[in-house]
């Protein structure tokens, strides 16, 4: 294969001007950011624009962007811990997150027994149809084991709800 001179410095210029743009960009990310010019251009139909660089009739707008927390100010945060060594959240927290929890694992225990019954009655209704006289039907006997099991299944979650409330033993 025959290249010209021309044609390979051609292509070591575009290796070296990529590699100069690579470099370039990993000097500016390192770089910290404390503001940025942002200008917002509205055009004749409404249309809003923003960008990084000036157009006529563009506002300029400073963002002021907030710097990352040096280790010096996280470590004024004191960390209260037990004996172990393991820190330790303030009561107020604690009763905070506990009556959070407790209040969702109170709707969940509503959800739940609302779901129970809905199961019940559909299993009830069921259980009449095979009653009033269809029960040969094998598709509403699996059908029913399958309700039966839902019930059983929904009784356990609720039990389950209830001890995590402490509202059963």
């Amino acid at each position: 294969m025959f290249f010209s001179l021309s044609s390979i410095y051609s292509i070591l210029q575009r290796k070296a001007m990529k590699s100069a743009i690579a470099l370039l960009l990993a000097s500016l990310a390192s770089l910290p950011c404390s503001a940025a010019t942002i200008y917002k251009y509205v055009d004749q139909d409404g249309h809003v624009t923003y960008s990084n660089i000036p157009a006529r009739g563009a506002k300029a707008l400073t963002i002021n962007v907030p710097s990352a927390p040096t280790s010096q100010a996280a470590m004024r945060t004191p960390q209260r811990s037990d004996s172990s060594g393991f820190p330790t959240v303030a009561p107020e927290t604690q009763r905070q997150r506990d009556g959070g929890r407790r209040q969702i694992l109170q709707s969940e225990l509503s959800n739940e027994q609302k779901a129970l019954d809905d199961a019940r009655r559909t299993l009830s209704d069921s259980e009449a149809s095979l009653r009033t006289g269809l029960r040969t039907n094998p598709e509403l006997s699996k059908r029913i084991a399958l309700q039966r099991e839902s019930v059983k299944d929904r009784e356990r979650n609720v039990q389950a709800l209830q001890r995590e409330l402490g509202l059963s033993q």
